[in-house]
């Protein structure tokens, strides 16, 4: 009976200790008002496509408040199966997000944002015309995402996003005729790990 009252004394006061010790701010953290930070993320690289590559800019008002301006640029090249095609992809997001508070240097991060999007896919053929379709939206994007402080200036960042899109789009019909249609279009955009280097 002693040992068992003995091992529940231990057990209670060893988290408190622990507890008392963490600091309530991370001060190597540069998760901060006032800070500042670049962002570079890849989704994926083959010898066929270019799965995407998001250059941000992101500025801290609080600790947990940030603001986030990114353009992510994809594309397909031609590979022999079908060389005549070729499709490029923008897309530009300016997100608000918040951060959690944490003793840690992980912290869980999420936010929204208007986000507009621009797509060209041209298809060439070796006899007769080629065929352009365009498309355009404006929409909400939202995501989800965790970064891990590393060092004093560097982060190390996994998210994933999706966006809901009112599109326009121009396709043709015929060799002298394109139509235009309005839509809805919900675009997961996938998971991201980039870096982000704060100044």
């Amino acid at each position: 009976m002693p040992l068992l009252r003995l091992l529940g004394i231990v057990f209670i006061l060893i988290p408190t200790t622990l507890a008392a010790q963490i600091p309530s701010e991370i001060p190597e953290s540069p998760i901060q008002a006032g800070g500042r930070a670049l962002l570079f993320q890849v989704q994926s690289v083959s010898l066929s496509a270019f799965g995407g590559a998001t250059m941000s800019a992101k500025w801290h008002p609080s600790p947990t408040v940030a603001r986030r301006a990114s353009l992510t640029v994809d594309g397909d090249l031609a590979t022999a199966e079908d060389r005549g095609r070729q499709r490029v992809n923008f897309d530009f997001d300016l997100l608000f997000l918040k951060y959690s508070r944490t003793r840690t240097p992980v912290y869980l991060y999420y936010g929204l944002g208007p986000t507009a999007m621009f797509r060209i896919d041209r298809q060439t053929q070796d006899v007769g015309p080629s065929h352009t379709n365009l498309q355009s939206g404006l929409g909400v994007g939202a995501v989800l995402g965790v970064e891990w402080i590393v060092a004093p200036a560097i982060g190390l960042v996994g998210e994933y996003i999706s966006s809901l899109f009112l599109t326009y789009s121009r396709r043709p019909v015929s060799s002298d005729e394109t139509v235009g249609e309005y839509g809805v279009r919900l675009q997961p955009r996938g998971a991201r790990a980039g870096v982000s280097v704060y100044f």
